[in-house]
């Protein structure tokens, strides 16, 4: 890993390469589809640009200049996957966040392409107490390292079982290739980025000590395994449909 051109007097600096900034992965997303959700929505294979070696160009020009901005302007610059420590994990499906594309299809994340509701049909709190949302809030924070918080790549099989339980609809075309095609590559991107990011979760003490008294997090650390891991969850031989969950 190559964490050591990074600044370390900054809480988030040593895990910054794989990161970017301003609530989106470094280097994901430049190209744009055109299926059903217009053109705000990313091609779904743009996720695998990210890579668990540290190599991403320009990722610590880019995790400078948002430290710059946080420590001179009056603005908090979002990074959805480096702040995963500071907010307690992945914040989709309406636990802290949620995306409304130009359909009106709520996704539980603008990199989440599908929903089961759409907001021109039914009111916003309708929405948020979907069986969707609820299912993944259920499961948040989705791991012990909150390195590693999101369900699409980090715990790839979180969201597609997520999805494939509640009956959620890919809102553009190509997003079902998250759940399908790109899942074999996306378990071994997971598993990679697991084994360089779990020592330096362990040394981040600042991040344990932060966490001490969230009820999410100690939830998930009573359940002793991340949720793609427990049949009682989203691993393996978790069952099909949330009914047989509860």
């Amino acid at each position: 890993m190559r964490y050591h051109h990074l600044p370390r007097d900054q809480p988030l600096g040593r895990h910054a390469n794989r990161f970017g900034a301003a609530g989106a992965p470094h280097d994901a997303f430049p190209h744009r589809s055109h299926g059903r959700g217009g053109a705000d929505h990313p091609r779904p294979h743009d996720l695998l640009l990210r890579h668990p070696d540290g190599h991403l160009g320009d990722a610590p020009r880019l995790h400078e200049r948002v430290m710059h901005i946080r420590n001179t302007r009056p603005i908090l610059v979002a990074d959805f996957w480096g702040d995963g420590p500071l907010t307690g994990g992945c914040l989709s499906g309406g636990r802290k966040y949620i995306h409304i594309n130009n359909k009106g299809d709520v996704e539980p994340c603008i990199f989440a392409h599908f929903a089961t509701d759409n907001i021109k049909e039914k009111s916003l709190i309708e929405c948020l107490s979907s069986d969707f949302f609820k299912d993944l809030r259920n499961m948040a924070p989705f791991g012990k390292n909150l390195l590693l918080p999101c369900p699409l790549i980090d715990h790839p099989g979180v969201m597609k079982k997520a999805v494939e339980r509640n009956g959620a609809y890919p809102t553009h075309d190509g997003a079902l290739t998250m759940l399908n095609e790109m899942q074999p590559e996306l378990h071994v991107y997971a598993k990679q980025v697991r084994e360089a990011l779990t020592p330096v979760w362990q040394e981040t003490t600042w991040a344990h000590k932060w966490l001490e008294s969230d009820p999410d997090y100690n939830k998930r650390l009573k359940r002793g395994a991340d949720a793609d891991v427990l049949a009682e969850e989203a691993g393996p031989a978790a069952a099909d449909k949330v009914g047989a969950r509860d």
